[in-house]
């Protein structure tokens, strides 16, 4: 809203004031996020043990990966200085 509010102060251009649907596509990765949490937790409660299993196998799989990345590419370590 700011940002939309500065740019219209500078240009004149665009509206002053954001409407229902640029609130709609600011949030929509925040209720996408919020959803998928909310699947995932549920998933965790109804398949516990199997799912942990899981879990652990994929994390054993990620960290062989990080282990073999160079370091600028690697998220879980980020860039070597």
């Amino acid at each position: 809203m700011t940002q939309m509010e500065a740019r219209h102060r500078k240009t004149g251009v665009g509206p002053a004031e954001p409407d229902y649907g640029d609130f709609r596509e600011a949030l929509r990765p925040y209720v996408q996020r919020e959803l998928l949490l909310a699947r995932i937790d549920e998933a965790r409660k109804s398949a516990g043990e199997r799912l942990t299993s899981r879990m652990k196998e994929l994390a054993t799989e990620l960290y062989a990966i990080d282990r073999i990345m160079p370091g600028e590419f690697n998220l879980a370590e980020g860039p070597k200085q």
